[in-house]
This record gives C-alpha cells, structure tokens and sequence, in this order.
C-alpha cells in the first residue's frame, strides 16, 4: 500500500511493518473502539504519522516504528472515545483509555466468567484490586504486548513486567482470601 511514497532503506521496514502488523492493530483497535470504520482509520491515522516522521529524515529500528505506531493508535482511540475537548455528550472528560479497556474488557467477558463459580470468584476478586493492576489484566485479556501495554498506561516498557508480577500477585491473594472468606480453604 505504501511502496510509492518510500525510497531507501525505510521502504521494506515500513511496508513489512504495515503488511505484519496492520491486520493485528485493527482487530485491537476495533475490540477498543467497537466500530470498524474508526479502528481502521486510527490505524491508518497511525501509519500515516510514522510516515510523515520518517520522511522528516528520523531514523527508527523497527522497535521504536512498532511503539511509535501503537502508541498513536491508542492515543488516537483514546481521543476518538473521549470526544472534542476530552468529553462525550457533556459528561465530563472520560477516564483515561487503561479504565475505559478495563470497562470494555469487563462488558466483553462479564457473561463468560460469572457462567461458573470459579469465573464468578475470579470477578470478584480482580474488582477488589487497584484500578491499575486492573487495567493492566484488561489490557492483558485483548492479548497487547510489553510495548503496547506500556504505550496504553503512560508507563515504560520496562515496567511492564513489574506491574504484571504484582498484578499477579494481589489477584492470587485475593482469591485466596475470598475463598478462605467462603470458607473453601486455600488455593
């Protein structure tokens, strides 16, 4: 799609990167925004930037082109959710977009984890969580990786893994304390 526009070394990178990976961003984005015509143009919005940086004469590795991408695709989504001036239908500005896939996530698995007590004390326990370790599982659940996680939080890639083992950890001890509450004895 984008061979014209391209000389030198940037072409096959850009072009591997949108043939790769575009698929996969808007089936991200459409399960975010819910309407497939938005999720394919932020995806576009979002090749179309890197393009434009690119052509400025920035020299990316294929890291930073795929962190540069899913971080416009999700501020592009965050903004599409929020509305002008970051409100939708004069309630006020939105949560930021981590809480808003934690509420889609929680819309789109609600039926499937309260259909068995296990799904339903599993439920329980991650709404006794921190909304961040929250939003992270949410985020987790729509199968992002590192980067594209990091670029949804604001956080760096880096922290990921971190936030991930205490996520982990504070689910694992709620559950155990909900079950010793129901009396089910330890996990």
């Amino acid at each position: 799609m984008f061979s014209f526009i391209f000389s030198g070394d940037d072409k096959p990178v850009i072009i591997d990167l949108y043939d790769n990976k575009a698929r996969q961003y808007y089936n991200q984005t459409q399960k975010i925004l819910g309407d497939p015509v938005l999720a394919k143009e932020a995806v576009q919005d979002a090749f179309i930037d890197l393009m434009n940086l690119l052509g400025k004469g920035r020299s990316l590795t294929v890291e930073e082109m795929e962190e540069y991408v899913t971080r416009a695709i999700m501020d592009k989504a965050a903004k599409t959710l929020q509305g002008p001036a970051g409100e939708k239908d004069g309630a006020g500005p939105l949560p930021d977009l981590g809480e808003i896939l934690a509420q889609r996530a929680e819309e789109d698995f609600q039926d499937r984890l309260k259909s068995s007590e296990q799904g339903r004390l599993l439920w329980e326990a991650a709404h006794c969580l921190p909304i961040i370790y929250r939003q992270y599982l949410a985020l987790l659940v729509y199968h992002l990786k590192n980067a594209e996680i990091a670029a949804c939080m604001h956080i760096a890639p880096a922290s990921v893994p971190v936030l991930r083992s205490r996520a982990l950890e504070e689910l694992r001890a709620e559950l155990r304390r909900l079950r010793e509450q129901k009396g089910e004895g330890p996990v």
